[in-house]
């Protein structure tokens, strides 16, 4: 375990490999439960996931690309090496820890949505239902295959038939929202075709704002929003790539991973921009 410089296609990353802790706070005795590993630049920690000694199951707990520095070659790290760099990070996990068969993760992030209204005001966008609504799919689900941890939320998901249709109108919950948007609306019969239409404005996240969490409901027939839900990767299902590396250089040892003596998991910031591929 420790550090590892790696040269791949998509850029050259920094490893971290550590022993993952639990720390008991009354007897101060640390426990080894797994391994966390990080990939990043040459200080940033861009993709951090945890995995258990016992159980087949690991933790995403973070994609942080933006404002940061995710490669040793100092360039920013979007789009597809976003995806190619936490590819990086499950080719490592299945070396390190191969009995590793499913990562967990909260899709739960928001990106910040800058009103420019001279407040300085940031509303935050559920990157989940942006990609729904974009995309008609989540951005993991669409780059890594991952599917609702809940049975019945992901049959309720895969119904088919959402973004086919639309009512005749609908009220966007502001006059000036009803009068921008209400002309595209009244011209495309189904809300795939109105939202590819709203994708192509600019700033479109703030013509989202007031009604978009309410539309999605309506949308996915079931009143229930999909996001601030668990979701499961397969490591073995067909999306996933594995990365080739070329090792440049490595240094052992390494500090320990430690954690609190705590029933959850929730130790890690949740980052904003996690999910889609258009803010990334």
């Amino acid at each position: 375990m420790g550090s590892t410089v790696v040269k791949t296609d998509i850029g050259t990353f920094t490893i971290h490999v550590k022993e993952d802790v639990e720390m008991d706070p009354l007897t101060r005795i640390a426990t080894r439960i797994g391994i966390a590993i990080t990939v990043g630049g040459r200080k940033d920690k861009c993709v951090y996931i945890t995995a258990p000694d016992r159980g087949n199951t690991a933790k995403l707990h973070n994609v942080r690309v933006r404002g940061l520095i995710c490669d040793m070659e100092g360039s920013t790290v979007r789009g597809e090496r976003t995806v190619g760099m936490i590819n990086l990070a499950f080719t490592i996990l299945k070396k390190e820890a191969p009995h590793i068969k499913y990562i967990h993760l909260d899709d739960n992030s928001d990106f910040p949505c800058e009103l420019n209204d001279g407040t300085g005001r940031v509303i935050g966008i559920s990157i989940t239902l942006y990609e729904l609504a974009f995309h008609q799919a989540t951005w993991y689900e669409r780059h890594f295959g991952a599917i609702l941890k809940n049975p019945d939320l992901q049959a309720l998901y895969k119904k088919d038939g959402f973004f086919k249709s639309k009512p005749a109108s609908y009220d966007f919950k502001h006059s000036v929202l009803n009068d921008v948007l209400g002309t595209v609306y009244a011209k495309t019969t189904t809300w795939k075709e109105f939202f590819d239409e709203l994708y192509k404005k600019e700033d479109k996240c703030k013509l989202l704002i007031p009604w978009y969490r309410d539309a999605l409901k309506i949308i996915m027939g079931a009143n229930i929003s999909f996001d601030g839900h668990d979701w499961c990767i397969d490591l073995a299902n067909p999306h996933i790539k594995n990365i080739s590396y070329t090792v440049i250089t490595t240094s052992g040892g390494g500090r320990k991973s430690r954690r609190k003596f705590r029933r959850n998991d929730y130790l890690y910031d949740y980052i904003e921009d996690v999910g889609s591929i258009n803010y990334l």
